[in-house]
């Protein structure tokens, strides 16, 4: 039993490890992108759940809002978007 719970716990992290990783590099170095990567994740998971439909909305409509307001102002210029 311990054998294959072990066994189990590499194997996940093998899959893991890297997808984390990736996460992380673009959570750090490209941020509109792991943005766009949480609103499709987020668009995936509102097929099932009501919740992340809305939060899967606000987040693309934060995110649309923010970069056109970046391509015309400076960046502490920007309001943060707040939806209900």
């Amino acid at each position: 039993m311990l054998w294959d719970l072990e066994e189990l716990w590499k194997v996940l992290w093998s899959y893991l490890g890297p997808i984390f990783a990736i996460l992380f590099f673009l959570f750090t170095f490209y941020p509109e992108k792991f943005e766009k990567i949480a609103i499709l994740t987020l668009r995936v998971f509102s097929l099932f759940s009501e919740r992340a439909e809305r939060r899967s909305i606000s987040r693309e409509v934060s995110y649309i809002v923010s970069t056109e307001f970046v391509k015309n102002y400076h960046l502490e210029e920007v309001p943060k978007v707040i939806v209900k």
